[in-house]
């Protein structure tokens, strides 16, 4: 019998601060920032679109829409086309397709390429962010304590 060996799939709470603010222009051409108790699904690249979307679904679930919900996809202009495709035009108003600043890289290195942060904006000043992020994709315990997490901060 042949194994395949796959890593362990890992995901879970980390508090990153001194993150700079996420800002940049929505899919539809409108400014659009991340402030304090807005959630951030955050994804490097078109192969984190899936769990972006799970995200989405859950985050709707949970909270009864997409209030104080944002996407952010680091990924380059030649995808920009794929990538509003890709997303339901309902919700391009949410969504920013931007270069990735070298702290966002930094914090989500550890993740594959497929893998999403999802970042609850704890404190957000002029320049940088306090952020409770659930690193990869949201098994049921995780989601239930970020969701608990994102009702205290609001």
């Amino acid at each position: 019998m042949c194994m395949i060996w796959k890593p362990a799939y890992q995901n879970g709470l980390v508090r990153l601060q001194g993150m700079p603010a996420l800002e940049g222009i929505s899919l539809l051409g409108t400014p659009l920032s991340a402030t304090t108790g807005d959630v951030v699904s955050i994804s490097i690249g078109l192969m984190g679109l899936r769990e972006q979307e799970l995200v989405s679904r859950l985050y709707r679930a949970e909270f009864g829409g997409h209030e104080g919900f944002l996407e952010w996809i680091f990924e380059s202009d030649a995808a920009r086309s794929v990538i509003e495709g890709a997303i339901p035009l309902s919700r391009h108003i949410r969504v920013c397709h931007c270069e990735m600043a070298e702290e966002w890289q930094v914090a989500m290195g550890s993740l594959l390429p497929h893998q999403t942060l999802t970042a609850l904006m704890v404190g957000c000043g002029p320049n940088s962010c306090e952020v409770e992020a659930l690193m990869g994709a949201p098994t049921e315990d995780a989601w239930e304590a970020f969701a608990a997490r994102i009702r205290d901060v609001r």
